[in-house]
């Protein structure tokens, strides 16, 4: 299979073009990416697992790319440095990734943090939907909990996630948290274990608790209308899973033993745009 190679430590991502007969046309099948966390194993081989990549520095003590390994083993790109030996520190990057927490309020190591109400951790302070003080492709990560059903569904929503997709790096990643809409609805539902103040709490999580100007919600998402979104926004590689792990925040939200938090993340590839109108 062609395999284009386009290095990002601690990244090796492949694009692996559309499949050709011999002698025949090309296909017009879109090309698609594969991305592998590539962690440098003894023997001048690489331990590759395509689970796990993009964990951020300070996940659980860990380290970028700090992912395990799953055995997989890829051989290092054509011209590259040997890898460093097991006895020797790694070298340092000279220019690490920026990356933007919207809505945060508690510093962490390496992230820089923009909310709409300023505070004494606070690097940026504005509109999650306006981030024009940043230039195309400032960071690498951009992570968001329980920010997107504050917008209006019907414009201000996907221009606010193209807007986040121009701000990213080639390859760089989401990382976004909302209500469940399914799970609130089932909830909202299940009269034998929830009786009336219960639900009434998770009525308020669907539509906000209406306790501040910002307490206000218009949209609801489920897996199936983010996915939509996220698309129409030029990103690629959505994939739901269970925890972050970055942020004690909602995004580990739980209500009477169920967690409540729709976790997704999404990816932006070279030559991958929003659709047009």
């Amino acid at each position: 299979m062609p395999f284009d190679q386009a290095p990002l430590d601690p990244f090796v991502f492949f694009k692996q073009g559309p499949q050709q007969s011999s002698g025949a046309a090309a296909s017009s099948e879109e090309a698609r990416w594969l991305s592998y966390n590539v962690l440098w194993a003894p023997g001048g081989r690489a331990t590759a697992d395509g689970g796990n990549a993009g964990e951020p520095a300070g996940v659980n003590g860990s380290e970028p790319g700090g992912a395990k390994g799953s055995g997989l083993q890829v051989a290092p790109p054509h011209g590259a440095a040997a890898p460093p030996s097991p006895t020797e520190p790694a070298p340092r990057v000279p220019d690490q990734p920026r990356r933007l927490h919207i809505g945060g309020e508690t510093p962490a190591a390496g992230w820089e943090i923009m909310n709409i109400t300023a505070g004494p951790h606070v690097d940026h302070s504005g509109n999650a939907n306006d981030l024009s003080r940043f230039p195309d492709a400032s960071f690498q990560e951009v992570y968001a909990s329980h920010i997107l059903e504050h917008l209006d569904y019907q414009n201000e929503l996907l221009a606010t996630l193209k807007e986040w997709h121009r701000v990213l790096r080639p390859f760089g990643t989401l990382y976004l948290s909302v209500p469940d809409l399914d799970i609130l609805a089932r909830l909202l539902l299940d009269k034998e274990r929830l009786n009336v103040d219960d639900r009434f709490a998770v009525m308020r999580m669907m539509f906000g608790g209406h306790v501040g100007g910002q307490d206000y919600h218009g949209v609801g998402l489920n897996e199936d209308f983010l996915t939509y979104f996220l698309n129409e926004a030029g990103f690629a590689l959505i994939t739901k899973v269970d925890r972050f792990h970055m942020f004690d925040d909602t995004s580990s939200m739980e209500f009477k033993g169920e967690f409540i938090s729709l976790n997704m993340t999404a990816r932006k590839l070279p030559g991958r745009n929003a659709p047009g109108p």
